[in-house]
């Protein structure tokens, strides 16, 4: 079981490593094709926020944020494989605020070919994050830990 358990996060992990991977190459090229998506969907994220709640936020460098997201995703993942508990909270919360922002399906109408494909990339985010409320979920036992029975002493005949 324990092989199988760890084959699992890894294969489950891959889909992190390997676009932390690939985001990291596409980096050092002016941020690469996400920071594009990123700097607009944060730009409509900051405006909604601004509006509901009347003040002007501050300017966020893109760079420093995606940054950031690689370096979460590579050692969440790592974390993840070695079995941490932290490595699937690190993940949750990049799943968390990633892919309602880079997943903005809400903004298409129903008809255009972009909102197909964000809403199955957004689902897939959610379905990932399910799996990962499911690993945290079984990492915790649920009500009292059960006590190994007392062996009762037999009397001693005499």
């Amino acid at each position: 079981m324990g092989f199988l358990s760890f084959a699992g996060r890894l294969l489950f992990t891959s889909v992190f490593l390997l676009t932390a991977w690939q985001e990291f190459n596409e980096f050092r090229v002016g941020g690469g094709p996400i920071a594009a998506v990123f700097k607009h969907n944060t730009g409509l994220v900051a405006a909604q926020i601004s509006s509901h709640l009347g003040v002007q936020l501050p300017a966020i460098e893109i760079n420093h944020i995606l940054a950031t997201t690689i370096v979460l995703k590579g050692i969440g993942a790592i974390l993840f494989i070695l079995g941490s508990p932290v490595g699937a909270y690190i993940l949750l919360l990049h799943l968390a605020v990633s892919t309602s922002i880079t997943h903005d399906f809400y903004n298409y109408n129903i008809g255009e070919p972009e909102f197909f494909r964000l809403l199955s990339e957004f689902a897939q985010g959610v379905a990932l994050s399910g799996a990962l409320l499911i690993f945290l979920g079984m990492r915790r036992k649920p009500g009292p830990s059960r006590q190994p029975k007392k062996s009762v002493p037999k009397s001693k005949k005499s």
